[in-house]
């Protein structure tokens, strides 16, 4: 994944919104495929942060993704 820490950062925060807006506010089932899709993609990202911060690779959280 060849993406700066910022934007890793957003891309996390952008699956959270969207797994929020499909469970709560739609009332999708954890076991809907689109919530899996963006679950599953979810977790990739958290693990490419959980690489970077191995690897010495600075992973920057920026709170202007947070809406």
């Amino acid at each position: 994944m060849n993406i700066s820490g910022s934007e890793l950062g957003c891309q996390i925060q952008k699956c959270i919104d969207d797994l929020n807006i499909l469970v709560i506010d739609k009332g999708l089932t954890l076991t809907d495929p689109l919530v899996v899709k963006i679950s599953m993609e979810l977790d990739e990202l958290i693990l490419e942060a959980m690489r970077r911060k191995c690897d010495g690779s600075s992973f920057v959280f920026d709170r202007s993704c947070i809406k």
